[in-house]
């Protein structure tokens, strides 16, 4: 995004906030909105701060924040509002959700051996298990 004219002027509605057991849901779900806005690289660093950031980059930065405080809950919003730019958001939540200890990875094991798929279609269970892997 370069020039404030190409600036979203309105909001993505919402259908998932981060919290702390959804990271894969919101991440998909947020990536793909700031993809279709054309935000995504003010949080993956393929549009990164320059030396002298102008006013169309802030803005853009500015509306990214927005948007990712508009996907996450108030007590994760509260771990982030002191950040500088929506990258750095993006690098929290990667630092805080992905990058975790053996116990997530447990979690995930459980997680496997335990899902079936009961009365949900092929489809929503396959979708689970896709999840999962990922």
């Amino acid at each position: 995004m370069t020039s404030s004219a190409s600036t979203p002027q309105f909001l993505a509605p919402v259908d998932i906030k981060l919290n702390s057991s959804n990271y894969r849901k919101w991440f998909t779900t947020a990536r793909i909105v700031l993809l279709g806005m054309d935000l995504l690289g003010y949080v993956d660093g393929t549009s990164p701060q320059p030396s002298t950031p102008d006013a169309s980059w802030t803005l853009a930065d500015r509306c990214t924040m927005t948007i990712i405080c508009q996907f996450c809950e108030i007590d994760v919003r509260m771990e982030i509002g002191y950040l500088p730019t929506a990258h750095a958001m993006w690098q929290h939540f990667g630092h805080m959700f992905e990058h975790s200890s053996s116990a997530h990875q447990y979690v995930i094991l459980q997680d496997f051996t335990h899902i079936q798929q009961r009365e949900r279609s092929v489809k929503e269970y396959d979708s689970d298990l896709q999840s999962l892997w990922r």
